[in-house]
């Protein structure tokens, strides 16, 4: 149909756009890699299984495989703050680390449950697919809290964030282009997942990682920071890790 043609027509121009940026890109004489730091929650690895099971449901359900590019398995994380370049600064990156395990310490673990499938900010306007967080809402939002106030009594910069919203992406859109098309699969898969426990785990512990782009986001871990109060063994994989600069 003429719908199918324009959509493959938009996505062979959106990667022929993409080929050409990543060969001008490495063929540059000189690349500066600027660090991306954030602070996430880690899913536990049953979790993780359960995620995968997800994103293969809505594939095979909703026809979804050509249409967005899926999170893999290595990245799913619940953001708490992205720091972006800020902790280039030497100082800046021990304080923070030692403010997290800090805070972390004083706090007890709790359960988190990962509830619903969202596609955010809106349905009418979709950027990214998401799993909501349903119990442990408030726990995370005040750990979030207690993390935000001491960076800034610090004088440790930190996102600027209006109202801290916490998810985790499963899926994002490459381009604007074909949102058109996924108005009536979104409202299947979110009605379709209403009220619906995902996955529940404990949070023990949070990760801060660095995002490094090519393809897309890849995320090396630079420190599995303490863990709460009356965690035990943490059960996380642990990930390849960036070669942190010796300065800091």
């Amino acid at each position: 149909c003429i719908r199918d043609r324009c959509y493959l027509m938009i996505r062979k121009t959106v990667v022929f756009s993409k080929k050409f940026l990543r060969t001008y890109c490495e063929t540059s004489e000189t690349i500066k890699v600027t660090p991306r730091h954030f602070v996430a929650v880690i899913p536990s690895t049953q979790t993780l299984d359960r995620l995968e099971d997800l994103q293969n449901e809505l594939i095979k359900k909703n026809k979804l495989e050509t249409r967005i590019k899926w999170v893999p398995r290595h990245n799913f994380h619940i953001n708490l703050n992205y720091f972006g370049n800020s902790l280039a600064n030497p100082s800046h990156f021990q304080k923070a680390k030692e403010v997290m395990n800090e805070v972390l310490y004083s706090t007890p673990s709790f359960d988190l449950e990962l509830k619903e499938v969202k596609a955010l900010p809106k349905l009418d306007k979709p950027r990214y697919l998401a799993v909501n967080i349903g119990n442990g809402r408030n726990e995370l939002k005040a750990l979030y809290k207690s993390l935000k106030d001491q960076w800034k009594r610090h004088h440790i910069p930190i996102s600027n964030v209006q109202e801290f919203s916490p998810h985790l992406t499963i899926a994002v859109w490459e381009d604007v282009y074909i949102k058109q098309f996924l108005g009536d699969i979104l409202k299947e898969v979110t009605d379709s997942y209403f009220n619906r426990t995902i996955s529940t785990f404990q949070v023990k512990e949070i990760v801060l990682l660095n995002s490094i782009l090519s393809d897309g986001p890849s995320y090396y871990e630079l420190d599995h920071l303490a863990q709460t109060r009356n965690a035990l063994e943490s059960p996380l994989k642990k990930r390849a890790r960036y070669q942190q600069p010796q300065d800091q």
